[in-house]
């Protein structure tokens, strides 16, 4: 297949959600969920984090992109993702959502130490793929 070297990838994707992973989704079936997420495209929240601020005047000096995570009062943390980029506006408007593989953000969440990946957070359904589920994603 010819690449077009001056159309970037992911171009033309317009942040709908995968219809396998929707359907999935739907159904409350996480395993099913899990087995979706690795073929699907979904897209992770990245926010700016004041890192400095100027000692006279307080603005705004250095900022950083981080990814969003979620931790609970235990100290597990989380990746939230999200189906679709209407999915993520919903939970948090200002954040910009990232493209990610599925399988690739498995590996990252086990890699990184993180306990499960929270999909579709604020709804319409929200999955939760975590332990094997999570270990199975990222090996695949």
């Amino acid at each position: 297949m010819e690449r077009e070297l001056l159309t970037p990838s992911g171009q033309g994707d317009r942040g709908d959600a995968d219809e396998t992973l929707r359907a999935a989704l739907v159904s409350r079936d996480e395993p099913a969920v899990a087995a979706a997420l690795a073929g699907a495209r979904v897209f992770v929240a990245i926010e700016a984090r004041l890192v400095e601020t100027d000692g006279d005047t307080g603005a705004e000096k250095t900022s950083e992109m981080v990814l969003v995570t979620l931790r609970v009062p235990s100290g597990a943390t989380a990746i939230p993702a999200f189906s679709s980029v209407e999915a993520l506006a919903r939970w948090r408007r200002a954040a910009r959502p990232v493209p990610v593989p599925g399988r690739l953000l498995g590996a990252e969440a086990v890699r990184a130490g993180h306990r499960a990946i929270v999909l579709d957070i604020a709804g319409p359904v929200m999955a939760t793929i975590d332990g094997d589920l999570l270990r199975q994603l990222a090996a695949a």
